[in-house]
């Protein structure tokens, strides 16, 4: 979506068409090519929110996981728990 660009649509379009979009045509042919970088947009925007609604939930999962392994650590006994910190790893 941040790419999308309506103007380049309706501009290709109406190139496209260039033969039949003058004078009196030229707002139908303008309508039309606005019409369908609308739809272009709105698709766009459709997969773009079905990609976030997936993210979120992924991120829900994540937060999920993340309680139970909380719970899981605070349940583990701590004087089994040996920490030695005086080897300087030299």
């Amino acid at each position: 979506m941040a790419k999308y660009d309506g103007q380049d649509i309706i501009d290709e379009y109406i190139n496209d068409h260039y033969a039949d979009a003058y004078d009196e045509n030229l707002e139908y042919y303008v309508d039309k090519a606005m019409d369908i970088a609308n739809e272009i947009f709105a698709e766009l925007a459709n997969d773009a929110q079905e990609e976030a609604d997936y993210l979120l939930e992924e991120i829900k999962n994540l937060g999920e996981v993340s309680k139970k392994v909380l719970i899981l650590f605070k349940k583990l006994p701590l004087e089994k728990i040996k920490i030695d910190n005086t080897d300087s790893g030299i």
